[in-house]
């Protein structure tokens, strides 16, 4: 197990990585077959700490770990996601996105397939640059959450959307502390294994154009630029309350660009854009 900076330095000293973003929600992704040594998972939650450190380390919101693996004599991708905070994360659809762009580009790809612990997900290339799709299950919802608190500050009754990670989607119509409620009830009770906030900020001509726009606070993380998950569980919520109608697109407005949520027989679509930053090796210098 890693316990010191030491440890750290010399189990990621010489290590590939890749600074991507989607949306300004960033992430460092790193393949498992580049470290030196077998990580448990306290150690791999540690390199993560490390990594996604804005002062100390590279500097992201998640650490994307990938693993190539054989399954029934097939190449598998399994992908992991670390928050700041080295807890993981089942499942993160900007990172998806980030990772299936990276990824198809250096194996010259259109279409990937790979596992997460929120289970499988297939990405394609989109018809614009840097754009990624990606095809996840309809998710489970639950509308009858007991959320007494702030319940004077919301506009409707919160929502529980499972995405492959929990997320609560929140009703509001005026100006709120995203920051503090986002941490009370990341952290609520209700939820064993916390959970995503997603505030909807209510407005109805938003409605009539079949639009949403949200504020995000990640579980593990804190407050984002974007969620791609929060944006799916907002869409979801937000037609199961009959706020808009699924049978056209539905735009998400966060403040780090635009997604798109598309609804179909068994799966829904999530449409934005990714981008790769810059691409380097650590190399740990002596004191």
């Amino acid at each position: 197990m890693i316990h010191s900076d030491d440890n750290i330095s010399d189990c990621l000293n010489g290590l590939p990585f890749v600074k991507a973003q989607a949306l300004g929600n960033d992430f460092v992704i790193i393949q498992l077959a580049h470290i030196k040594q077998p990580l448990t998972d306290e150690a791999l939650a540690q390199c993560a700490i490390f990594l996604a450190d804005r002062h100390y380390g590279i500097g992201c919101d998640q650490v994307i770990s990938v693993e190539q693996t054989t399954v029934n004599n097939d190449a598998f991708l399994q992908i992991r996601f670390f928050n700041s905070d080295g807890s993981e994360a089942e499942s993160c659809g900007n990172g998806s996105r980030a990772f299936a762009l990276w990824w198809m580009g250096l194996h010259q790809l259109t279409t990937i397939t790979f596992g997460t612990k929120g289970g499988l997900i297939t990405a394609t290339k989109g018809e614009k640059p840097h754009s990624i799709e990606l095809y996840l299950p309809i998710p489970t919802i639950d509308l009858t959450i007991p959320l007494d608190d702030f319940s004077d500050r919301l506009s409707a009754a919160p929502v529980f959307v499972n995405v492959g990670n929990p997320h609560l989607v929140l009703y509001v119509d005026h100006v709120v502390d995203v920051d503090r409620m986002g941490a009370y009830v990341e952290k609520h009770s209700l939820f064993r294994s916390g959970v995503n906030v997603n505030f909807v900020h209510m407005d109805r001509s938003n409605y009539q154009k079949n639009q949403l726009s949200i504020s995000v606070w990640e579980r593990g993380v804190g407050r984002t630029k974007a969620c791609g998950t929060g944006g799916v569980a907002s869409a979801v919520a937000s037609v199961a309350r009959g706020f808009i109608d699924k049978k056209h697109p539905i735009i998400i407005n966060q403040e780090g660009g635009v997604l798109v949520v598309l609804y179909g027989e068994e799966q829904i679509r999530l449409v934005g854009k990714a981008h790769i930053v810059f691409e380097g090796t650590l190399r740990f210098c002596a004191q």
